[in-house]
């Protein structure tokens, strides 16, 4: 940190070294100036997947601090509007299931269910968000809002991926 703090004093518009800083502070568990430093790196360009993934720990960072929902939203959908990848999608959907909105949730995992593998990205990728937890959410998801065949679908993706019990029995469900 003290490296850190004495290169953005010397030149604070630096992305690399503002973004190091809020990666640094956040493995620290020092929330406040993470939030602070993720919050400043967006502002100053440069690659764009650091700012993708400065947007998304913005959001869990928003969360831990008990900040207001929009705050959160609003930096999900910061992250998709740089590069459209699931994890920032899967934030919003769980928000929602959390809070019984089917159809909202739905929304947002319809989008995320048919997102690509971000194949010209390689910063922090959430593999499990592709390869399972879309899947899962979607298996859970859609039979409240009366999409069974996406359901049944999503169901048995989930259970090629990971075998879990919940997956199967979710998937009984569309099988009755």
């Amino acid at each position: 940190v003290v490296l850190l703090l004495q290169d953005y004093n010397e030149d604070p518009t630096e992305p690399r070294t503002c973004f190091y800083l809020a990666q640094t502070y956040h493995c620290l568990g020092d929330a406040q100036n993470a939030y602070k430093y993720y919050k400043l790196r967006t502002s100053l360009g440069g690659f764009y997947e650091e700012t993708f993934h400065s947007y998304v720990i913005l959001a869990k960072i928003s969360v831990f601090l008990k900040h207001q929902w929009d705050d959160t939203f609003k930096w999900c959908m910061k992250a998709y509007e740089i590069i459209p990848r699931v994890e920032p999608l899967l934030m919003i959907v769980k928000y929602y299931v959390e809070k019984s909105n089917y159809h909202m949730a739905y929304l947002f995992i319809n989008m995320a269910y048919h997102l690509e593998y971000p194949t010209k990205c390689g910063l922090f990728i959430d593999s499990d968000c592709y390869t399972y937890e879309r899947y899962h959410l979607m298996g859970r998801i859609a039979f409240y809002v009366n999409e069974k065949k996406l359901g049944k679908e999503a169901c048995i993706k989930a259970i090629k991926a990971k075998n879990k019990d919940i997956d199967k029995y979710n998937l009984k469900f569309y099988n009755m």
